[in-house]
């Protein structure tokens, strides 16, 4: 009864409904794109970073991440691929090789990271093949063939087809040394086009003694772990041995990104709440406005004998009616304008040397999706819901509490 008599002062105030429905809507909106568009640029920065490089899932040897040496490789390889490769879970995977050098070309030098790769699974893995901008990707062989990153080519002034110099040490110790054939140059857009140089993994097995050896073997999930790697990395660490490999996931690899974006998003939430609390005031003073318009209304209500918990029980219908409506509208248009950016990311625009400062943090490039997700609108919009009916309660209070004849004759 009471719902359908709040629907009619609805209707009968059209103008004030109206009103009222536009502005909780906006709010709606700005508050699900807002929440979508952080949410996105969090997500965006770490799948930039793992499959860049980083990966989702990584074996090594134990204690290697602490202490990357040749005495905390993975040395019982063919074991742990036969376990990765029967899990269930498991898209792909691919080993690697990796070890400092110092880089020569004619005039300069520097240090960076050697890696062996196979070239053919490698390219599931990273994005390192899709970011080639010369020649072409590696290919299994035993000649010393390879890619190196733009900035790192820039440093050493070094082309297409021109040869450079790797110092490095085998994994006995001794030297290993060779002249590289540059077959192509690859651009991710973060730092790690400035220290890498990748070479198949038959070429390393010779010249540094890493038949059967690795340093990493990287594991694509499917897809349905790649949002939640924890299930798959609780089975892998139950089947591999931890006294002779760790198996960690992006978590871990990527921990220093995953703290910095845990520290920006408690200053997002800050400032999140800051916007909701002045969307709220706002919202707030509208009720106010629009009930205490309507105190002479009460006044007669009240004087024709309706109780005061039944005004205020009409009075937070009609909120909760407004409330909804605004939601279910407000809700639709940001989940379109969501859905559409998630698809069509913004795309921002800045200077190489402004870009150079994003690079640092782990963002290749200014394209940023959205995150579409229903549980977040659905939850966004019954905060605005919540906020309309939370906003109309001192207003309502005030009112109820004015005798009839006070209200009746109010200014």
């Amino acid at each position: 009864m009471l719902l359908k008599i709040a629907w009619r002062n609805v209707l009968a105030h059209k103008r004030r409904a109206i009103l009222t429905i536009i502005l909780s809507a906006l709010c709606t909106v700005f508050l699900v794109f807002a929440y979508s568009f952080q949410q996105g640029e969090y997500k965006k920065m770490i799948r930039d970073a793992v499959e860049v490089y980083a990966g989702y899932m990584e074996v090594t040897g134990a204690g290697y991440l602490d202490k990357p040496d040749y005495d905390h490789l993975i040395y019982n390889l063919p074991e742990v691929k036969k376990i990765i490769q029967d899990q269930e879970g498991v898209e792909k995977y691919t080993e690697r090789m990796q070890t400092f050098a110092l880089f020569s070309g004619e005039q300069d030098s520097a240090g960076g990271m050697l890696v062996g790769i196979v070239p053919e699974t490698e390219q599931y893995l990273s994005r390192i093949k899709q970011s080639m901008v010369e020649g072409e990707f590696l290919t299994s062989t035993t000649q010393p063939y390879a890619i190196i990153g733009k900035d790192l080519a820039d440093k050493l002034e070094v082309k297409i087809g021109d040869k450079f110099t790797y110092l490095s040490t085998a994994l006995d110790y001794s030297m290993a040394a060779d002249n590289l054939v540059i077959k192509g140059i690859f651009q991710t857009g973060s730092q790690f086009d400035s220290r890498a140089v990748f070479i198949s993994k038959k070429y390393m097995d010779t010249m540094f003694l890493s038949q059967g050896v690795a340093s990493h073997l990287m594991i694509l999930p499917t897809k349905k772990y790649r949002t939640n790697t924890t299930p798959l990395l609780a089975q892998l660490k139950v089947k591999i041995d931890p006294k002779q490999n760790q198996v960690v996931d992006w978590r871990t690899t990527i921990k220093y990104m995953v703290q910095l974006i845990k520290v920006d998003e408690v200053f997002g939430y800050f400032t999140f709440a800051i916007l909701v609390g002045v969307i709220f005031l706002v919202i707030m003073i509208f009720s106010v406005i629009s009930i205490m318009q309507r105190t002479k209304e009460i006044g007669v209500l009240r004087a024709i004998g309706t109780k005061p918990g039944q005004v205020y029980a009409m009075l937070l219908a009609e909120s909760f009616i407004l409330g909804l409506i605004s939601a279910m509208i407000g809700g639709l248009i940001g989940a379109a304008l969501v859905y559409y950016y998630m698809v069509n990311p913004i795309q921002i625009e800045m200077s190489p040397e402004i870009m150079k400062q994003y690079q640092q943090w782990g963002i290749v490039d200014l394209n940023f999706p959205t995150v579409f997700s229903i549980k977040y609108i659905f939850n966004l919009s019954l905060f605005v819901i919540f906020m309309n009916i939370v906003s109309a309660l001192y207003p309502i209070l005030k009112v109820v509490k004015y005798k009839p004849i006070e209200a009746i004759n109010y200014v």
